[in-house]
């Protein structure tokens, strides 16, 4: 910009929150001067945006699929196979383990136990003759807590035992 031009720029709100985006700024040049002719330049511009908010889901849960066993049992096992993708997952913690003979209905929290890794990278654990409430419609549910960018839990597969 020249001497000769009294342009200026009003109205840029900022904001420090790093969960929101501009909805709207101004450009007001007051006036331009070429030649003794008077131009106007742009008044308002109208930005179209919002906040927004990134939450990272650090839960959740899985649950299969029944399956019908032969004969009603009262106490099941179970052998999983996971990599730590990300960071170290504690067994009981981080993977929990739950285990169900009546569909759903009822599910016991299995106490895992740590066995030698499967295979490079991929760890095994085992629960060995779990209480659960009697049936024939068999069930497992793994839930997730603290998974995040530094920890990352990746079942690679799960074997019931009745």
């Amino acid at each position: 910009m020249s001497a000769a031009n009294s342009d200026s720029i009003h109205g840029i709100n900022v904001n420090t929150d790093a969960n929101y985006i501009a909805t709207q700024f101004a450009i007001i040049p007051q006036s331009m001067h070429n030649n003794g002719n008077q131009y106007m330049g742009i008044s308002y511009v109208d930005v179209n945006g919002k906040s927004y908010s990134l939450t990272v889901n650090a839960t959740g849960s899985f649950t299969s699929n029944n399956i019908t066993a032969p004969s009603s049992t009262s106490k099941m096992g179970a052998i999983i196979t996971y990599q730590d993708n990300a960071g170290t997952n504690a067994l009981n913690t981080d993977i929990v383990l739950k285990l169900s003979a009546d569909g759903g209905s009822n599910y016991a929290t299995a106490t895992m136990t740590a066995m030698p890794d499967f295979a490079s990278g991929i760890k095994m654990a085992k629960v060995n003759d779990l209480s659960v409430t009697a049936g024939t419609s068999l069930k497992y549910k793994l839930e997730f807590a603290n998974q995040s960018g530094s920890k990352e839990a990746r079942i690679r597969g799960v074997s019931l035992q009745y």
